[in-house]
């Protein structure tokens, strides 16, 4: 992730994302159209085809992707993909990314959507790997904007057994906590 980190890039992806890290493999394209003028004009476009073995997200979402795979787009206007495909959670994740202004601000919008092993959700949440059984499904919106972060997670919790007394536990079956 060097290259959006370390180039003109940085400023169109925001900040909090600067602080990633990744490993594995990533095949760029790069196209630079440059004016030479007084005042030079330099348009950015190109592609990363991702075939990573992890991105390490802990600096702003304390999680860590991996088996991340697909095609990302690059260039002045920020960065796009639709869709990436990672695991998360210990289950299969499929995201899009976007941009687009907003009062002079480029903001970059991360959406997906998967299954995760409630265990590992426990265990993120530090709360240990046996309260939480079963597999759930989610869905995500990150979105950054200069160095503002905003998060949104929603899941039903359907198929998660927690084990705790009520009103806390629940079965499985049921999609949502009982009072």
């Amino acid at each position: 992730l060097r290259i959006f980190r370390d180039s003109e890039l940085r400023d169109r992806i925001g900040g909090p994302f600067r602080e990633w890290h990744a490993q594995g493999n990533v095949g760029i394209d790069l196209n630079l159209d440059i004016t030479v003028t007084k005042q030079p004009v330099v348009v950015t476009h190109g592609t990363a085809e991702l075939d990573l073995a992890s991105v390490d997200m802990r600096s702003t979402t304390g999680l860590t992707a991996t088996q991340v795979r697909g095609t990302l787009s690059f260039g002045n206007q920020g960065i796009a993909a639709d869709p990436l495909h990672a695991v998360l959670l210990g289950g299969p994740a499929r995201v899009a990314v976007s941009s687009d202004r907003r009062n002079d601000l480029l903001w970059t919008r991360i959406t997906g959507s998967g299954t995760l092993d409630s265990g590992e959700l426990g265990k993120y949440l530090g709360l240990g790997g046996a309260l939480l059984s079963g597999d759930t499904t989610w869905e995500a919106q990150l979105e950054v904007g200069g160095r503002e972060l905003d998060v949104t997670l929603r899941s039903g919790l359907d198929g998660v057994r927690i084990d705790a007394p009520r009103p806390v536990g629940k079965s499985a079956a049921d999609i949502q906590l009982q009072g």
